[in-house]
C-alpha cells in the first residue's frame, strides 16, 4: 500500500469515476494518436518525462499538494508556475496518474507540449488501488479505445476520417460523440442541482430553489457553448465549477442576513444576490482575461498551498453539512446545529441518504461499465417513486413531509426567470446596493480561487492531451465563458472540467457534437416549463453532497498530511478553523497572515543555518613558501562568512549572534593553537611563526555578494557587529556591498566604510631600457595592509579582492619576521632550485649552483612589459615558463563547447564586472575579444606557468599576460628539454622534479580553493 491519498474530488469528480472505466487492452491502438504521443517531448510548455512528479486529475477544485518535483524545461508559460503533485478535483472523473508538469512560462502565447499519455485505470481498480498513483507505462500502445464486449455496442469505434474538428485531432463518429454527450449530461445535471442547493441554502431562498436550479442549467450550457466555439480541443468540457460555490454561497447568505436585519423583502434579497453573483462572474471573467493576455498565470503560485488546502477542506465540510442538512430537513450552519439531526424524523430521513451515498461509492469503486453510475442515479430516483406508489403516498404529501422540494406554482416560462432579479423599474429600486457592495472582499476571493483553479485545470489538461495546446488561449476561453454567462444574467463561475475532458478524449471522442449535446440537454432542461427538482428526492441530492464533501475534506484535511510538512499541515487546519470562525474573507486572510509569518520565520532560520563560515583563499597562485606561510597564519587569523538572501528583522539578530560567536572564536586560544599544528608540517621555524602570529592582524570577512537586500534592522545589526569586532581587535572586511541601498543604510548606522580596490593601482613609472632596474617599493603595496587594518572597516567590490587583501597583510607580517621572502622579490633559478632541493631527499641542495649553470644553457630568459601577451587561447603549447620576477596573470575562459550548448559553469569563480574593470584600469590590460574570463590567477616569482598544456601536448586553454610593470620569465621549450635529455640528463631530472613539486603545490592549493563568487 502506498501512502499517496486519493486526492480531492470535486463536486462532480466522484460522480464520474464510474464513467472513466474504459478498460485497457494491448491491441487495437489508435495509431494517429500514437504517432503524436509516443515520444518524450520538451518542445512546448510542458516537459513529459519519468519521475517528474505526481499529477492527479484536475477539475474545479484542482490544486497541488507538494510531492517530488523535478522542474522541467521552461516552455511557453509565464511565471515559473511550478506544479509538483497535482491533485485535481474533476466534475466527472477522478483520475489518478503519474505525469510531468513542468514550468509554466508565459512569455508569449506558446503551446503546451504533448507527450506520452498513461494507460487508463478506471473503476475496474478499486479507489484504494487507483489512489496509489500508478506509474505511467510508456509503451507503443499508450492511447487505447474500449473494445470490451459490454461497451462495444454502446460506444462504436472512433473513426479517423471525416471532418477535422480541431488542429492535429482526428474526427470521430458523431453518433458515438452524441452518446458520450448524453452520458456526461446525465451525470452532470444532478450535480448542478446540488450546487444550487449549496449556493442558495439560506431559508429565504427555499421557495425559489427549483427556479434557481434552472439558472445553473443555462449557465453551464452557456459555458459549454463558449468552450465548443473557442477552445482548440474538440473534446473540451466547460461547466459551472464547485471551486467558487462557497464564495457564492457566502454572498447569498450574507445578503439574505442583511435583508432580514434591514427588514427588506425576500424578493429583494434574491434579486440582489443574483445581481451580485452575475457582476462577480463578469469581474472574474475580465480578471482571467487580463491574466491570460498579460501572461500572469504564474502569479497564482503565490497563494500559499496550506491556505488553499484549508479553504478546500472547508469546501468539503460545507458540502457534508449541506448534504446532511438537506437529507434530514435541518439547517446545519454551525457546529452546535449538528445537534438538530438527533430526532426521530431527521434520523429516519438520514437512513436513505447515507444508504444512497454508500451505493454511489461502491458503484464507483467496483463497476467498470461507463453506464453503471448513471443507471444507479436513475435507479435511486425511480426506487423512491416506486416506494411512494406502493405505499400510496402522493408526491404532494412527500413534499409536505420534506422528502422532496416543493415546486413552483404551475408552469414557468423560462424567459420569466429573469424577473427574479426584482429590478422593479429602471432605477433598480428592488436591489439593495449596500448589501451588494459589502461583497467586494468575497468577489476578490472568488477571482483568486477561480483563476487558481483554472490555471491548474488547463495545466493538467495540457500534460494529458497528445498535442500541444496554447495555454493562454485556453485561459482566454475560460475568461470569455464567464463573461458570457455574466452578461446573460446567469453568472455562476465556471472553467475547464479536467476529468470530463480527459474522459472524453480517452474514449476517442474528437468531435464537438459531444459538447453540443451536453449544452443542448442543459438548455432543454432549462426551458422545460416544469421543474425537475420536484421529482428528485432530497436524500438523493443530500447523498451526492455528502459524497462530494467527504472525499474533498478527507483528502485535504487528513490524507494531505503525507504531502505537507508538519507546520504546513498545522497551517492548513488553522486556515480551516479560521474560515469556520471568521468566515471566508477573514479565514483566508488569517491563513495568509499565518503562512506569511511562518515563511518569515522559516526563511530567517534558513539564512542562519545556511550561513557559510570558514576559510577562503584568493585565486593568486603563490610560491610554495608563501603558501606555507599563509597556511600557518590564515586559518588562525581570517574567517570568511558569506551571507545570502534578504537580511531583515527576522534574521538579523540570529546572524549578529553567530557573527559575534565567530569573532570570539577568532581571538580564542583555540585559534592561536592552530599555528603550532601547521609549522612542523611545512618545515618552518616555530619561533618565527609564533612571533608572526602574535603580530598579525585578524580579519572577519563578511561577503554580501549573495545578499539581495537589507532592512534597517539588518543594517543596525551589522553596525553592532563591526563595533564588536573592532573592540576585539579584529578588522571587519565587507565585500560585495551593492551601491546605494546597503551602503547608504550602513553609513546611516554609523559604519564608516573605506572603499578600496585590491591590488591598488600601479604607480605610473616610465619604462627605461632596463625595466627591471626598478626600486623595490614601486610595486609594493603591502605596507598599506597592516598599518590601516587595525582601525578601519574596509569595503571591497568583490570577495576576491577582500580575501587577497587579508592574504597580503598576513604575508607582510610573515616577511617581516623571516617566515618567507617578500612576494614581489625577484628570485633566481639557483634560489628556486636550492629552496626545493632542500625539501627533496634525492638531490643535494649544494648542487643547486652547478645545476643552475647547466640549465641556463638550455633555458631562455625573457623580459616582458605590462600588457604583453605570453600566449593566447589556442596557441601551440611549445614551452612553459618559470617566473623570476613580476606577476603574470593567467585568464581562463569558457569552453567554446559550453557556449554552443548554452551551458554555464556554475562552479566557476565568477568575479564581478567591477573586479575586471579594476584590472583593466589598474593593469592597463584589455581583455581579449571583449570577453570576461571565468577565472583569473596570478603567478608570482618562483611559480611555473603553462605546464599543464605543455605536458598534455594540447593547445593553450588560457591567456597569459604580464600584469606588473615588467616581468622576467624563464622559457623552457620542448626542443631544449630534448637537448637537455641528451647532453645533461641530471639537470633535466632536477628540473622535472622542481616542476613536479610546483605543480603538486598548485594542485593542493586548487583542491583547497573555495570559489569566491560575486
Amino acid at each position: 500500500m502506498s501512502g499517496v491519498p486519493r486526492e480531492g474530488r470535486g463536486a462532480r469528480s466522484a460522480l464520474s469515476e464510474g464513467l472513466q472505466s474504459l478498460p485497457d487492452h494491448d491491441d487495437d491502438v489508435m495509431e494517429p494518436l500514437h504517432h503524436a504521443s509516443s515520444h518524450h517531448r520538451d518542445d512546448g510548455n510542458i516537459l513529459y518525462g519519468e519521475n517528474v512528479g505526481e499529477v492527479y486529475g484536475s477539475g474545479p477544485l484542482g490544486t497541488s499538494l507538494p510531492t517530488s518535483f523535478s522542474p522541467a524545461r521552461q516552455g511557453d508559460f509565464a511565471g515559473s508556475f511550478n506544479i509538483g503533485s497535482y491533485h485535481g478535483h474533476g466534475h466527472m472523473m477522478h483520475h489518478r496518474r503519474r505525469a510531468a508538469v513542468g514550468t509554466l512560462d508565459d512569455d508569449h502565447n506558446g503551446d503546451s507540449g504533448g507527450g506520452a499519455t498513461p494507460r487508463m485505470h478506471g473503476p475496474l481498480l478499486s479507489t484504494r488501488e487507483s489512489s496509489i498513483g500508478m506509474d505511467r507505462r510508456r509503451d507503443s500502445k499508450t492511447f487505447r479505445r474500449p473494445v470490451d464486449d459490454m461497451v462495444e455496442p454502446l460506444l462504436p469505434h472512433a473513426g479517423v476520417a471525416g471532418e477535422d474538428d480541431g488542429a492535429s485531432f482526428p474526427s470521430s463518429d458523431p453518433v458515438r460523440a452524441a452518446v458520450f454527450g448524453m452520458i456526461n449530461a446525465t451525470a452532470g445535471i444532478p450535480a448542478l442541482i446540488a450546487f444550487a442547493s449549496i449556493v442558495f441554502q439560506h431559508p429565504h431562498y427555499s421557495p425559489f430553489l427549483d427556479l434557481l436550479c434552472k439558472f445553473f442549467f443555462v449557465s453551464s450550457a452557456l459555458h459549454q457553448s463558449v468552450f465548443n466555439v473557442f477552445s482548440t480541443l474538440p473534446f473540451a468540457m466547460g461547466q459551472v465549477q464547485d471551486v467558487g460555490i462557497i464564495f457564492m454561497s457566502g454572498m447569498a447568505t450574507s445578503i439574505a442576513d442583511y435583508a432580514s436585519k434591514e427588514g427588506l423583502s425576500v424578493e429583494t434579497a434574491l434579486g440582489t444576490s443574483l445581481l451580485t453573483m452575475t457582476v462577480s462572474t463578469v469581474i472574474v471573467g475580465l480578471g482571467t482575461y487580463v491574466v491570460a493576455k498579460n501572461s500572469w498565470a504564474g502569479f497564482v503560485q503565490y497563494i500559499p498551498l496550506p491556505v488553499m488546502g484549508g479553504y478546500l477542506g472547508f469546501v468539503g465540510y460545507f458540502c457534508v453539512a449541506s448534504g446532511v442538512g438537506l437529507g434530514s430537513s435541518q439547517d446545519i450552519s454551525s457546529i452546535m446545529s449538528w445537534m438538530k439531526i438527533f430526532n426521530q424524523d431527521s434520523l429516519i430521513k438520514l437512513i436513505p441518504t447515507v444508504s444512497a451515498c454508500v451505493a454511489m461509492v461502491v458503484t464507483m469503486e467496483r463497476a467498470r461499465h461507463p453506464m453503471a453510475l448513471p443507471v444507479l442515479l436513475f435507479s435511486l430516483i425511480a426506487t423512491f417513486h416506486v416506494v411512494l406508489l406502493v405505499s400510496g403516498i402522493s408526491l404532494t404529501t412527500a413534499q409536505e413531509a420534506g422528502w422532496v422540494m416543493k415546486p413552483a406554482d404551475g408552469p414557468v416560462k423560462f424567459w420569466d426567470l429573469w424577473k427574479l432579479y426584482h429590478f422593479e423599474d429602471w432605477s433598480m429600486s428592488g436591489i439593495c446596493f449596500p448589501a451588494m457592495l459589502r461583497q467586494g472582499a468575497k468577489t476578490a476571493g472568488l477571482l483568486l480561487v477561480v483563476i487558481f483553479g483554472s490555471c491548474m485545470d488547463i495545466a493538467a489538461v495540457s500534460q494529458d492531451v497528445p498535442v500541444r495546446i496554447d495555454f493562454n488561449k485556453e485561459l482566454t476561453t475560460v475568461a470569455l465563458s464567464n463573461i458570457a454567462t455574466g452578461v446573460a444574467g446567469v453568472g455562476f463561475t465556471g472553467s475547464y472540467i479536467f476529468s470530463q475532458t480527459i474522459f472524453t478524449m480517452r474514449a476517442g471522442i474528437f468531435n464537438r457534437v459531444n459538447g453540443w449535446v451536453i449544452a443542448s440537454a442543459e438548455f432543454l432542461v432549462f426551458m422545460y416549463p416544469y421543474s425537475i427538482v420536484q421529482y428528485i428526492p432530497n436524500f438523493f441530492l443530500g447523498a451526492l453532497m455528502i459524497w462530494f464533501g467527504f472525499e474533498i475534506s478527507r483528502d485535504w484535511l487528513f490524507l494531505s498530511y503525507q504531502k505537507l510538512t508538519r507546520m504546513e499541515y498545522v497551517l492548513l487546519w488553522m486556515t480551516f478553523f479560521s474560515v469556520m470562525e471568521f468566515g471566508l474573507e477573514g479565514g483566508i486572510g488569517a491563513g495568509i497572515v499565518c503562512a506569511t509569518l511562518y515563511f518569515s520565520y522559516a526563511y530567517a532560520q534558513s539564512q542562519v543555518q545556511n550561513l557559510e563560515a570558514g576559510r577562503c583563499r584568493s585565486s593568486v597562485i603563490r610560491t610554495v613558501e608563501h603558501q606555507a606561510a599563509l597556511s600557518v597564519l590564515r586559518d588562525s587569523h581570517t574567517v570568511t562568512v558569506q551571507l545570502q538572501g534578504f537580511i531583515f528583522f527576522g534574521s538579523a539578530s540570529s546572524i549578529g549572534t553567530k557573527l559575534n560567536n565567530l569573532a570570539a572564536l577568532l581571538v580564542s586560544d583555540e585559534a592561536s593553537a592552530l599555528v603550532g599544528t601547521e609549522v612542523y608540517e611545512y618545515g618552518l621555524n616555530l619561533e618565527q611563526c609564533e612571533n608572526a602570529s602574535a603580530a598579525s592582524p585578524r580579519f572577519l570577512v563578511i561577503d554580501f555578494s549573495k545578499v539581495s537586500g537589507m532592512d534597517s534592522s539588518g543594517s543596525r545589526t551589522i553596525s553592532g557587529v563591526t563595533r564588536e569586532l573592532q573592540r576585539h581587535g579584529i578588522t571587519p572586511i565587507l565585500t560585495g556591498l551593492k551601491e546605494g541601498g546597503m551602503e547608504t543604510l550602513l553609513t546611516a548606522h554609523e559604519v564608516v566604510l573605506q572603499k578600496m580596490t585590491w591590488p591598488p593601482k600601479i604607480q605610473s613609472t616610465p619604462l627605461s631600457h632596463d625595466v627591471l632596474h626598478i626600486e623595490e617599493g614601486v610595486e609594493s603595496h603591502e605596507s598599506m595592509c597592516v598599518d590601516a587594518a587595525l582601525e578601519s572597516v574596509y569595503s571591497f567590490p568583490t570577495l576576491e579582492e577582500g580575501v587577497r587583501f587579508c592574504e597580503d597583510a598576513l604575508l607582510e607580517v610573515a616577511v617581516r619576521y623571516g617566515v618567507c621572502r617578500p612576494p614581489s622579490a625577484a628570485v633566481t633559478l639557483e634560489e628556486i632550485l636550492k629552496y626545493h632541493l632542500e625539501k627533496l631527499p634525492l638531490i643535494k641542495a649544494s648542487t643547486a649552483s652547478s645545476l643552475s649553470r647547466d640549465m641556463k644553457q638550455y633555458i631562455a630568459s625573457q623580459t616582458v612589459r605590462r600588457g604583453e601577451m605570453l600566449w593566447r587561447v589556442g596557441d601551440a603549447a611549445e614551452e612553459m615558463i618559470i617566473v623570476e620576477r613580476g606577476i603574470i596573470r593567467v585568464d581562463q575562459f569558457r569552453d567554446p563547447r559550453d557556449v554552443i550548448w548554452g551551458k554555464t559553469d556554475t562552479d566557476a569563480t565568477l568575479p564581478s564586472d567591477a573586479y575586471f574593470a579594476t584590472w583593466e584600469e589598474n593593469r592597463g590590460v584589455t581583455l581579449p575579444h571583449g570577453e570576461k574570463p571565468i577565472r583569473s590567477f596570478e603567478l608570482g616569482p618562483g611559480c611555473v606557468g603553462g605546464s599543464t598544456d605543455f605536458h598534455l601536448a594540447r593547445p593553450h586553454s588560457t591567456h597569459a599576460v604580464c600584469a606588473s610593470i615588467a616581468c622576467r620569465v624563464l622559457r623552457i621549450s620542448k626542443k631544449s628539454m630534448q637537448r637537455m635529455a641528451k647532453e645533461s640528463p641530471h639537470a633535466l631530472v632536477a628540473l622535472q622534479m622542481i616542476i613536479m613539486r610546483l605543480n603538486s603545490s598548485d594542485l593542493f592549493a586548487a583542491a583547497d580553493f573555495q570559489p569566491n563568487t560575486s
